[in-house]
């Protein structure tokens, strides 16, 4: 990919697979924040294993342990949207003492 003028990969954002919501909750659109986390996991996983550019990780990060989740997956870094929006700068303070 780096032929191609490819820096790296984000990966992930949002799903259309409400899989894991309860049908009584499930609404239309896209889902982020704690339900893609483990779907965002194994994808960072995989693409983490078949490439040799960094990845970054965005998805299902809403406390240390779920960034903690992504490095070990392979990311070298995390972007948080959902668990920021939520948790606010404590998030970050958190991660950065917990990891």
């Amino acid at each position: 990919m780096r032929r191609n003028g490819v820096a790296g990969i984000i990966a992930t954002n949002t799903t259309l697979d409400h899989a894991s919501i309860p049908s009584e909750l499930d609404e239309q659109g896209g889902l982020s924040g704690a339900p893609l986390r483990e779907k965002s996991s194994a994808l960072v996983r995989s693409i983490a294993a078949n490439s040799k550019i960094p990845v970054i990780a965005s998805g299902g990060i809403c406390d240390a342990e779920s960034a903690r989740e992504k490095f070990e997956a392979g990311a070298q870094l995390v972007q948080l949207y959902t668990g920021f929006v939520y948790r606010g700068p404590g998030l970050l303070r958190e991660i950065m003492e917990k990891l």
